[in-house]
């Protein structure tokens, strides 16, 4: 047994013994969390009318893979040959991409201006990641399927979402608070968002 799993088994244990019952709970919520899995899987299929169908590029995504096509090229990682946009790949922090990478990105499509617009398009590319996902029978959270080039478009458009927009309303700070408290861990940038989106608000008071 692996260090992790020896440890995940131990940890199992003691919380059995703190709470009886416990390792039949977390079985029964595996097993739900692979039910509507299942069920999510089989709607993207029928949504899509196949599962190859389901695996293919959407207009944005091929939107998005046209624009960043030039800047394909293979680069070496460690042992390993990686795909990159200009250099820049997956195991790179995504606010390493070059300028180059990120212009393509946003002359592909409209940019979101409006904190909405931001947290609309952020929950479509999750969607799609989890569609491709069930269509390749993966679990969810496993892996990421969008393209590199649409994996950047999200998370540079999450950069929106979280920091880069100033609120214009106290619903736009309602969108940026709630999807902060969803991410469930502590992010000090998108704290200092909010207080400015307030402190600009107040100055719109009559």
């Amino acid at each position: 047994m692996s260090a992790f799993l020896d440890a995940f088994a131990r940890f199992a244990d003691a919380m059995e013994a703190k709470e009886p019952g416990y390792k039949v709970r977390r079985a029964q919520e595996r097993r739900e969390r692979e039910r509507q899995w299942g069920e999510y899987r089989i709607a993207v299929i029928a949504k899509y009318g196949s599962e190859d169908a389901a695996k293919e590029p959407t207009p944005i995504e091929q939107t998005i893979d046209a624009a960043v096509e030039p800047l394909r090229r293979g680069v070496r990682e460690g042992t390993r040959a990686v795909e990159s946009l200009d250099g820049w790949h997956r195991l790179l922090s995504t606010r390493e991409a070059p300028d180059s990478v990120r212009r393509a990105v946003e002359q592909a499509a409209p940019m979101p201006t409006t904190i909405l617009a931001a947290k609309t398009e952020y929950d479509l590319w999750n969607e799609r990641d989890d569609e491709l996902a069930a269509a390749w029978g993966a679990a969810r959270g496993e892996a990421e399927y969008l393209s590199l080039g649409c994996y950047l478009r999200r998370d540079m458009v999450r950069d929106l979402l979280e920091t880069g927009l100033r609120a214009q309303s106290i619903g736009d700070v309602l969108i940026r608070q709630r999807h902060y408290v969803e991410r469930d861990f502590t992010m000090h940038e998108v704290e200092q968002a909010v207080l400015a989106d307030l402190e600009h608000l107040v100055t719109l008071l009559p």
